[in-house]
């Protein structure tokens, strides 16, 4: 992916949804175990997370700013859809789990919104979160490493790599993945996604799926022109299309898996983004009750402080 920068970004513009899981597995993974607070329990996931989400709110000065959790919940529909959803990944080491409540803890203090639901994941929640902006006209900075994600982004927002300190564009994205990302999700029913156990049609790869669609749009015009893949000039096509027949049903069910589950409940405002910029002596408070030492909580609560945006 190119690491060109975005268009200049103003800071109050966008609606800040971050990936949370993603950045608290980096915290744990790249600061030391020995890391440990006030208490003497670990502490490395919730230190990086923390440091995060106050440089997030000192460079960005966000008016909105909303953090999504995993519930973490093997009974959610996703699993219902296909059991064998993210079968192949181990159970978080259960010394993580307090770490995960803790993180939501320090976005409390530090006046940041958090949203979970026990039947659908943050991508959910996101995606939601993402359409009810672009309905309203405001732009979305998505913060997450996770590809799947680029598919609520529109030409106005922006996709924030954070650990590779880049924010991609819709044009960007577009350029890297060949596709809209719109359809990143049907790219992913095609040719299936490793990572989260969703099958695949054999012999599909991401280059041929987003040649596929580039030409036919979308799933159901590429079911309803197998005959035209297969004279399309590229090697194997036949074959392509003959597989992509066969094998319709389980496309089928990896777009359901792929792509937005939608959930009554979730919110029709964006007001729950709302980001308030927390009072310092209450932050520092919140924070050395979580295990911060009390320099380590003064200092977060001064930083976080100050990011409070013009009105």
């Amino acid at each position: 992916m190119s690491t060109e920068p975005a268009e200049a970004m103003t800071p109050t513009r966008f609606v800040y949804l971050v990936d949370a899981s993603i950045y608290v597995y980096r915290g744990w993974q790249t600061i030391p175990a020995s890391v440990k607070n006030t208490y003497g329990k670990s502490f490395n996931a919730v230190t990086g997370f923390t440091e995060m989400m106050v440089s997030i709110i000192e460079s960005e000065l966000p008016n909105q700013f909303l953090v999504a959790f995993d519930s973490r919940n093997r009974q959610a529909i996703r699993y219902r859809l296909y059991p064998a959803y993210k079968s192949n990944r181990s159970s978080s080491p259960v010394e993580l789990h307090d770490q995960f409540a803790q993180c939501q803890a320090v976005c409390k203090a530090l006046g940041i919104a958090t949203m979970s639901h026990p039947e659908i994941e943050a991508d959910d929640i996101i995606g939601h979160m993402s359409k009810l902006a672009q309905a309203q006209q405001q732009a979305v900075c998505i913060v997450s490493a996770d590809k799947d994600l680029v598919q609520f982004i529109t030409e106005d927002d922006r996709f924030w790599d954070y650990a590779r300190k880049t924010k991609y564009s819709y044009k960007q994205l577009q350029k890297r993945f060949g596709v809209k990302p719109s359809q990143w999700a049907d790219v992913l029913a095609l040719c299936g996604d490793k990572t989260d156990n969703i099958p695949g049609v054999p012999g599909v790869g991401v280059a041929t799926a987003a040649r596929v669609l580039t030409k036919w749009e979308t799933l159901d015009a590429v079911f309803e022109n197998l005959d035209g893949i297969a004279a399309m000039r590229f090697k194997g096509a036949p074959q392509v299309a003959a597989l992509l027949g066969e094998h319709e049903a389980t496309v089928r069910l990896s777009r359901q898996l792929t792509g937005l589950i939608q959930v009554p409940g979730l919110p029709s405002s964006l007001h729950c983004t709302d980001f308030n910029a927390p009072e310092v002596t209450d932050c520092a408070s919140q924070l050395e009750a979580i295990g911060f030492s009390r320099t380590e909580a003064e200092a977060f609560s001064k930083r976080a402080g100050c990011g409070k945006p013009e009105a």
